[in-house]
Parts: structure tokens; sequence; C-alpha cells
């Protein structure tokens, strides 16, 4: 993939606290910074992707929240049969579409897997849902993959700390290899068609609308060397911080007060600007 490189001058140093994250970035940062071009097919799901995924999630409400308590559940969806993601995605908004007629505030996020014999599975979480019974979920998705009594799981969230530690088990697993590696034949798939097409995003949000996303708190300082004196600070809290994060980083926080008392303590020792 092609790459520009960019090389200016610190200007200033953005802060911004939303849920359990605490981002801090640099602009202008004359470093290695890239800008990257469009991206192409999607292979696997990465360690970037994973980041990624987990940052959005950390950004959000807890589902202990006042006013949000018990709304966010886990579903996995399976098949006996064999199919091309591209299939099983069609079948998962089928799905969804289902899913939002009967809960119209409900917000998904899914995350593609492969099942060593070649099968797709997906983990969801939902959000903005009552609690949603397990006959009605295997009922809709077996009419839709046209398979009796296939195998569906439901689960309360119950904290944060769940819903961290089931994204990262299940929804956050980096897979090595890809679609293309796992075990697949076209005596197993009635679609020849899509034989050796890309498999496409492998996670993703369906509604994101109605993802409740935490409030964010934001902040701009000049540089003038703040940088470095703030990672430092940051070090202090989160030793893992390593000397590299020369254009940002960014730190999962325990507590949202903690992301919030750590942007009005930056504040005011570095003099932020409106």
């Amino acid at each position: 993939m092609p790459h520009e490189r960019v090389d200016n001058l610190v200007e200033r140093v953005d802060l911004a606290a939303q849920g359990r994250l605490l981002t801090v970035k640099t602009y202008g940062e004359m470093s290695d910074r890239v800008i990257s071009s469009r991206r192409g097919d999607v292979q696997t799901f990465t360690a970037q992707s994973r980041f990624r995924m987990l940052k959005m999630l950390a950004s959000l409400e807890s589902p202990r929240s006042d006013g949000y308590r018990f709304k966010v559940s886990f579903v996995t969806l399976t098949t006996r049969k064999i199919y091309h993601p591209r299939e099983f995605k069609d079948f998962m908004v089928r799905w969804f579409k289902r899913l939002g007629r009967k809960h119209p505030h409900v917000a998904v996020v899914w995350r593609l897997e492969y099942q060593q014999r070649g099968a797709p599975h997906v983990h969801l979480i939902l959000y903005n849902a009552p609690w949603i019974d397990k006959t009605w979920v295997r009922e809709t998705w077996g009419e839709i993959v046209r398979q009796e009594q296939p195998f569906t799981r439901i689960e309360r969230i119950k904290s944060y700390k769940h819903l961290m530690s089931y994204a990262s088990k299940y929804c956050g697993k980096v897979q090595e290899g890809g679609f293309n590696n796992v075990t697949y034949s076209t005596a197993q798939h009635a679609n020849s068609e899509l034989i050796g097409v890309s498999a496409g995003r492998v996670w993703g949000v369906y509604n994101r609308a109605m993802l409740p996303f935490a409030e964010k708190t934001e902040a701009m300082i000049p540089n003038d060397g703040a940088f470095w004196l703030i990672r430092r600070y940051c070090q202090r809290f989160y030793p893992w911080l390593d000397h590299d994060s020369d254009c940002g980083f960014t730190v999962f926080v325990d507590d949202p007060y903690h992301a919030l008392a750590h942007i009005v303590k930056l504040s005011d020792s570095f003099g932020a600007v409106a």
C-alpha cells in the first residue's frame, strides 16, 4: 500500500477524554507519520483492527451507567453449513433488519470469525436491547439460513469489565492468515461463483447512530514542548507507555472519572486554550 510522508513542525497537542479513553495527539509533528491510501481487500482481522474496535467500545457508555443499566447483550450466531463470508454477511444483515423491526433503537457491533472447518460465525454485541428471547433468536436465524435449530447463544452484559473481557476473548481475537487459509473447498461450497472473492470486512457496526457514545471532553494545548511532559505525566499512571509514542497515544482508563480528571489536570498545568 503506498504511503506519503508528512513532515511539519509541531503546532499543538490535542487532548480528549471519552468514556474510558484518554487520547493525546500532536499535530504537525516532524516524524514518520504517514497518510495511508484507500484500504485494500480485507483478508483477516489484524491487531490494528482489534485496537480500533476496542477503542470504539471503550468510548461508549458502560452497561451499568445510570439510565443505561443492563441494556447490552452478547449474541453468537453459527451455521452447520459452510457459506462464503459474503453470503453469510447477507444473512447477518437480514437478521439485523428483523431485529431492528422488533427493537428500533438497537445497535450491533459484529465480528465475523472462521472456524477451522471453514464455516464462518459471528459474535454480536447488542446495545439498547432489552432481554431478547433465545427462542426468537434461534427461530429467526434458522429461517434465514434455512436450518433447523442452528446454534445460537445469548448472554447479558453485567459490567464494563465483563464487556471488554468478552470483546477481547471472542470479538477481539486476532486470527492468523485469513479466509483464504481456512479449510475450504469448492466441493463444500454450493456457490462456486464466489470462490476467490474477497471476504470483505470482518467487523463493523449496524445502526451506528444508536450507539451510546459517552460525552467527550476536549482540550487543545500549544505545544511548546508540552507533549513530552504530558507523556511523562501519563507514564506515571500507565508505565506500559513506550518512548516511541512520538505522535500521540491512546490510554484505556479503568474509570471514566479518571480520564476526565487527567484532562482537567493537564489542561490546568499546560495552559489549554479554547
